[in-house]
């Protein structure tokens, strides 16, 4: 039987057209944990050793060829809140601020990803605000309405001043990194030469970013990179279908990249079985023992998806898989705080936030005991005391 696999398909095209050369061109994946995979299939196809390409993300490829670190949120922030600061008359606390920079520095964000003419938006932003705050009575202005409208008449400079101080400092956030390489484009042949690359190979790419769009589109006039997309004519072809609308859309402005579409999903048996189970822990002991009815090998098990509606139910299917499935692939979120490590730090946490001085004049410190034996059983507490 045909190995229908999208990354076995694509390790078969790349070797086919380049062999033993693989390591001149750039793979570059959605994500930086689809590439542990292609290895994978690779390693079917090769008879002797080879050296690999190199791998990618597609966001860690713009942060590589602009030169640029992805700078944190909290980093972003306070950076920001300097040049507020420094631009704005009256400005708020630091705490007050907070609340909304956040929004404001995720809408820059979508900004730059969306490749949007940032002069004339913020004129146009700043003209609806003046619209909105009209009073035919000029008198009754007051002083609150002018540092309101004020301030929208700063976004402009607030946003180039973030981004030239960013840049400084050779960092941008995602969409700031996109925007650099769709604003010159050119700077990624020059890195192509210094890698030795002959070509950029984009794979399973879906939605892109306007910016991703502009730099790709240059590539491909230069010819300097191919993409092949992972979909099926049965999502592709049927327009009700959204999982392939980015891609439904790409063909209109790349129409001979889609030439080679498949049509497997059709094709594959299926079989399907609905159980009814109450509670949450019911529901992961009934899967863990559906995995042990099916006896799977190390190979088929790899064909394995379980896809949880919340992901709360991650420590229950953790601990209720069968012993004989030993390496797994996590692919989703998973909150800190859910894990059982964290409560120590909440207790100890707990133990400070309700302390209380003796009394005025003492230095003592009274704790709840109440606290005291909750930390003392908490078991990763055990532990460090055994130690």
């Amino acid at each position: 039987m045909k190995n229908n696999n999208f990354l076995y398909t694509i390790s078969e095209k790349l070797f086919s057209a380049y062999g033993h050369n693989l390591s001149n061109i750039i793979i570059v994946f959605p994500s930086r944990r689809a590439h542990v995979f292609f290895t994978e299939e690779l390693s079917k196809i090769i008879n002797q050793p080879i050296w690999l390409p190199k791998f990618y993300s597609i966001e860690d490829l713009i942060f590589e060829i602009g030169d640029l670190n992805q700078v944190n949120k909290l980093e972003l922030f306070l950076m920001f809140y300097n040049l507020y600061n420094k631009n704005i008359n009256n400005p708020q606390p630091i705490d007050q601020c907070y609340k909304w920079a956040t929004v404001l520095l995720e809408d820059f964000n979508e900004l730059d990803k969306s490749y949007v003419d940032d002069i004339k938006l913020f004129q146009y932003l700043s003209d609806i605000k003046r619209l909105d705050a009209w009073d035919l009575d000029l008198n009754q202005e007051t002083e609150f309405t002018t540092n309101y409208l004020l301030f929208f008449d700063k976004l402009k400079i607030l946003y180039q001043s973030l981004k030239k101080e960013l840049f400084l400092n050779g960092m941008a956030y995602s969409g700031l990194a996109q925007r650099k390489l769709a604003d010159k484009p050119e700077i990624i042949e020059g890195w192509m030469k210094n890698k030795n690359c002959e070509k950029i190979v984009f794979v399973g790419l879906d939605a892109l970013t306007k910016s991703q769009e502009v730099f790709i589109d240059y590539l491909l006039t230069k010819k300097l990179c191919d993409i092949y997309w992972d979909t099926d004519k049965y999502f592709f072809e049927n327009t009700k279908q959204e999982s392939a609308k980015f891609l439904r859309k790409y063909k209109e402005k790349w129409p001979t990249l889609f030439n080679d579409i498949k049509n497997h999903f059709l094709s594959i048996p299926k079989s399907v079985n609905i159980f009814g189970v109450s509670k949450n822990i019911t529901q992961a002991k009934l899967l863990g023992n559906l995995l042990s009815d099916q006896n799977y090998n190390p190979e088929n098990i790899k064909r394995v998806a379980i896809i949880l509606p919340n992901e709360s139910l991650l420590p229950a299917v953790l601990e209720s898989l069968p012993p004989n499935i030993e390496n797994i692939n996590v692919t989703m979120g998973y909150k800190l705080f859910s894990h059982p490590l964290a409560s120590i730090y909440y207790d100890i946490l707990q133990l400070y936030h309700t302390k209380k001085n003796a009394s005025l004049s003492s230095e003592d410190t009274l704790f709840s005991s109440h606290d005291i034996i909750n930390l003392f059983q908490n078991p990763y507490f055990k532990s460090l005391l055994d130690k």
